[in-house]
């Protein structure tokens, strides 16, 4: 059995790299040995379930810095202390989460091993600093893993073996929204990248249009208190903040939309996970959009705020039309089951 090592910044967040990491340990666990190497020890255990046959170990290099002596200190501490473990341990597959750690491990490429970067953000929001790195280091790792073809064309020239395998469907449900209640549902990290202060038009709307319809919004992070602030200021009472949910499940089959108000994301966890309980989407435009949803068949792509007020308005109008996009999800979605993208990870693996 080969044995593979993933190694992510921290696995024990609850946001979509972590999910996605988890995902693809669980897919992988029947057929390899897996391991997971997490950069921070916050003294937490994953947020999801992980397969009792995958071990994880952390060590205490902690969080990437911000500021650039900080981060080139870091890089080369990271460099010492991943060699050490690797000259220790024996791993036949070693795949990188993210370019900071995907530029370090092409750096480790040796005869014995096989080292794999993988991209789960969009290319564009990267530093220059970084891509400049990317363009130096890349071309070292034996292969390239990105979410879409739209992303697989933004990194073109960084190595000539670049696999699309997008994120797989978090869970499996045989339940489905009935798209019934008068509820908007929001999914992610409570950080400034994903917009919620685009929700204040939104939410002043529902109340003065639609106002049994309500926003929640499930999520944890640094901005939490500037945004209870926001809307209180705004006297929103119709949008609550909620903690993320172990069963986040239960929220989707309770609502019947999901709305997505980020700047960039590349391709969603949240959008799967929506998609797979049949919940339509409006979203602002950006990589992940353009990818996961076919405007006006299973959501809405929108690109701006009277645009997004437009199309929450037939969405909540237009039962029957919410009932079809609901269908449409299930369908689309089906495209992105786990042994599907098993297939393509054991496909790769197998080269």
């Amino acid at each position: 059995m080969e044995k593979v090592l993933i190694v992510i910044p921290d696995i024990n967040k609850a946001g979509g790299s972590e999910r996605a990491a988890i995902s693809l340990a669980n897919m992988l666990c029947d057929e390899s040995d897996v391991t997971i190497l997490s950069l921070v020890d916050n003294g937490n255990i994953p947020f999801f379930a992980l397969h009792q046959k995958i071990k994880i170990l952390y060590t205490d290099i902690g969080n990437i810095p911000i500021s650039g002596k900080k981060k080139l200190i870091y890089f080369y501490n990271l460099y010492k202390h991943l060699k050490n473990f690797l000259n220790k341990n024996d791993f036949r597959f070693i795949i990188g989460l993210g370019h900071n750690i995907n530029s370090v491990i092409a750096l480790l490429k040796n005869k014995n091993n096989v080292v794999i970067g993988c991209e789960h953000i969009n290319y564009d929001t990267i530093p220059t600093s970084s891509k400049i790195l990317m363009r130096l280091v890349y071309p070292k790792l034996d292969a390239v893993v990105v979410l879409s073809e739209l992303a697989k064309k933004k990194i073109k020239n960084l190595n000539n073996k670049i696999y699309v395998i997008p994120n797989s469907l978090p869970f499996i449900t045989d339940k489905v929204s009935d798209l019934a209640s008068n509820r908007i549902l929001m999914v992610g990290r409570l950080s400034a990248e994903k917009g919620y202060e685009r929700i204040v038009p939104v939410a002043k709307y529902l109340k003065q249009h639609f106002p049994t319809w309500r926003i929640d919004i499930f999520g944890e992070g640094e901005i939490y208190t500037d945004l209870i602030d926001l809307y209180q200021e705004n006297e929103l009472s119709n949008v609550s903040i909620n903690p993320i949910s172990k069963n986040i499940e239960k929220e989707y089959l309770t609502s019947s939309i999901l709305l997505s108000t980020s700047y960039s994301e590349a391709m969603p966890m949240v959008f799967l996970e929506a998609m797979s309980c049949g919940v339509p989407i409006i979203s602002f435009s950006h990589e992940g959009s353009e990818i996961l949803i076919q405007n006006g068949i299973n959501g809405f792509i929108v690109n701006g705020q009277n645009e997004l007020q437009e199309k929450i308005n037939i969405m909540i109008k237009d039962t029957k039309l919410r009932s079809e996009m609901g269908i449409n999800c299930i369908e689309i979605s089906k495209k992105y089951q786990s042994y599907t993208i098993k297939n393509l990870w054991l496909n790769l693996l197998s080269k």
